[in-house]
């Protein structure tokens, strides 16, 4: 069984650097995870990679709070 199977994550600043690493070693360890980060391209590149299709991207904090 894997160390993280049934459990749900949240990574902000999944985009790149640690936030990268860490959702694709808690993805290859069974995670559940919802990635975040402001940079839209730079999270959708790290998911795709580890094959995480089904995410949303988020919206940066200061976009949503202009509305």
């Amino acid at each position: 069984m894997k160390r993280f199977q049934d459990t749900a994550v949240l990574i902000t600043g999944a985009g790149g650097g640690i936030g990268a690493a860490c959702v694709q070693r808690l993805f290859a360890e069974g995670a559940s995870i919802a990635a975040a980060d402001v940079r839209k391209e730079e999270v959708d590149r790290v998911v795709s990679q580890v094959g995480l299709y089904q995410h949303r991207s988020v919206i940066p904090a200061k976009t949503a709070a202009s509305h």
